[in-house]
């Protein structure tokens, strides 16, 4: 007889693959999509609007000069209108 093992009759167990973890979706309806831009917009109206009041930071300077390179005089109606939408 021989020394070798033979795994005729025997089952291999398999181990369990890790399934790679899932990222949770997000699932939201059109109606909520809109929902998020309109408070995007409405928060970046706010922004305008107190970085008028205050041109003295860093952050407040830089958005106001973006604006008013980017639609001129237009940049004081831009709060107004961004809230509107």
């Amino acid at each position: 007889m021989s020394s070798r093992r033979t795994t005729r009759g025997t089952k291999r167990r398999r181990t369990a693959r890790k399934q790679p973890a899932r990222r949770p979706t997000l699932a939201l309806t059109l109606d909520q999509w809109l929902d998020l831009l309109g408070l995007f917009l409405v928060l970046v109206a706010l922004l305008t609007f107190l970085s008028f009041l205050s041109t003295q930071g860093a952050l407040t300077g830089w958005w106001l000069r973006l604006l008013r390179k980017i639609v001129g005089w237009g940049a004081y109606a831009a709060p107004v209108g961004l809230g509107a939408i």
